[in-house]
């Protein structure tokens, strides 16, 4: 028996039957291999992410354990003047760490991702460059803090390696420099507040500048400057400005902007030299070997604190 004939419009339908059918098995398919394929992703990003966190832990304990490492070597060169770490002061106190570098405050900054809540500022001296404080107007008295906690830092630092000081003061006429308890040898016969002891200081420290035999470090200390200094103490501080570094002669000075403005002072040369920390009524910025930088700066000690370290250096200096 022939089987009828099937109309058009019959294998019309019958053939998109059977393309439904090959379309949805088609379709189930490709779902199938992107699930597959989409799972293998995710697990290949999940491995990645978990071996990301691994690594990042991994330096995490490391960034930690060197910052760590890194504070004990430094010792007191990072610790605030509140740390406990002073209790054993002078015991390895290391004169040259980071090129004698003086902690001059806290840096607005913290990386609690890496255990770090504060990070002490640092500026180094030695074989690199001078310090120089500026100021006017009300900002002038934290300027002059700012001085005496560096030079505080640089006598504890430098006095018990050979350190040998020098101290301006023509205002305050000694009360920026409490050290008298120390050797003269270390800080001098007497604060100088004079032009004419000025003057004096000035030729011995240019002197120094020459002295190719020199090994321990020289440093001119100021407050006030250039409250008394004659023409010719500023043109031998543009000698220790361009040559004292490379003789173990330098200077930390808290510069009058105002008063060396009205005297008529270049200060190109010893800028130029120096770190150069900037002292205003709202913020204290530092420039620092071309990087600038906005920290809290420390207060000075308290005098019970200055007074049993001096003790202990001076103890150690004797022996």
């Amino acid at each position: 028996m022939t089987q009828p004939a099937i109309t058009p419009l019959e294998a019309l339908k019958r053939a998109t039957a059977l393309a439904d059918t090959y379309a949805a098995q088609h379709r189930d398919d490709i779902q199938n291999r992107y699930a597959e394929r989409l799972a293998v992703l995710q697990h290949d990003h999940d491995e990645q992410v978990r071996a990301a966190h691994e690594r990042f832990a991994q330096a995490e304990t490391t960034a930690q354990s060197r910052v760590a490492d890194v504070v004990e070597r430094l010792k007191y060169t990072a610790a605030s003047w509140s740390a406990s770490a002073w209790a054993g002061y002078p015991l390895e106190m290391p004169a040259r760490a980071l090129n004698g570098s003086l902690r001059a405050g806290t840096l607005l900054h913290s990386f609690p991702q890496f255990g770090i809540d504060t990070l002490p500022l640092l500026i180094p001296l030695l074989d690199v460059g001078h310090i120089v404080i500026v100021s006017q107007g009300s900002a002038k008295a934290r300027a002059r803090a700012v001085l005496r906690s560096l030079v505080a830092r640089a006598v504890l630092q430098l006095a018990a390696a050979g350190g040998q000081f020098h101290f301006v003061d023509p205002i305050a006429v000694g009360a920026n420099f409490p050290f008298n308890t120390l050797p003269e040898s270390v800080r001098g016969a007497r604060v100088i507040s004079e032009s004419d002891e000025i003057d004096q200081a000035m030729k011995a420290i240019t002197n120094a500048v020459r002295d190719d035999t020199r090994s321990a470090p020289l440093i001119l200390c100021a407050a006030d400057f250039p409250v008394r200094w004659s023409k010719d103490a500023l043109m031998r501080l543009e000698t220790v400005a361009s040559a004292g570094v490379l003789k173990q002669v330098y200077a930390i000075l808290h510069i009058d902007q105002s008063r060396a403005q009205q005297d008529g002072v270049d200060l190109d040369s010893i800028m130029h030299a120096s770190s150069i920390i900037t002292v205003g009524d709202d913020a204290v910025t530092a420039q620092i070997q071309g990087m600038n930088y906005t920290f809290d700066p420390d207060e000075p000690p308290s005098v019970s604190l200055l007074n049993s370290l001096l003790s202990a250096l001076a103890s150690r200096i004797s022996t």
